[in-house]
C-alpha cells in the first residue's frame, strides 16, 4: 500500500490517496480512515444532478469499495465498516444516502454538510484542469 499517513491524537490514522493493489485490480482511494479498531474507505464523487444520478454515484462507490474493505480488514487487523462515499451534485445537492452516511459518523449539522459538499466540488474543480491538460498534451 502506497500511502501518506497522518496520525491525529494517536487514535485516528488517515491514509490519504492510498494506492492499494489487489489480485484483481488497483484501487486509489481518497481516504482510508482507521479509528477505534475499524476501517472506513472515504471516497468523494461529484456527479450531475439529473434524476437518479446521485443515487447511482453512491451505489457505484459502495460496490467498488466493498471488496477492498474486506482486504483492508485483514491487512490492518481491524473491524470492517461500510464504505463512506461522499456524493455531491454539481450544484451542491447531496443524496439522502450521503447525508445518512455522514450521520453515521456523527456529522449531523447542516453547516458541516454544506462545507463537505463545497469541498468536494472545489476538489473536483482543482483536478479537472490538470486532467484536461494531461489529455491534451498527448495529441
Amino acid at each position: 500500500m502506497s500511502e501518506k499517513l497522518t496520525t491525529l491524537k494517536g487514535e485516528i490514522k488517515i491514509i490519504v490517496q492510498a494506492l492499494i493493489s489487489t489480485p484483481t485490480r488497483n484501487f486509489k482511494t481518497d481516504l482510508v480512515v482507521v479509528n477505534q479498531g475499524r476501517v472506513h474507505v472515504v471516497d468523494v464523487r461529484v456527479h450531475r444532478e439529473d434524476t437518479g444520478y446521485l443515487d447511482e454515484g453512491y451505489r457505484s462507490k459502495v460496490g467498488k469499495y466493498t471488496p477492498l474493505l474486506q482486504i483492508l480488514t485483514g491487512e490492518l487487523k481491524v473491524e470492517r465498516c461500510p464504505g463512506l462515499p461522499i456524493v455531491s451534485g454539481t450544484r451542491g445537492s447531496m443524496p439522502k444516502t450521503t447525508i445518512d452516511t455522514l450521520r453515521e459518523i456523527h456529522i449531523n449539522d447542516r453547516g458541516s454538510v454544506i462545507t463537505i459538499s463545497l469541498l468536494a466540488q472545489r476538489h473536483s474543480m482543482e483536478i479537472t484542469p490538470s486532467w484536461i491538460l494531461m489529455c491534451c498534451s498527448h495529441e
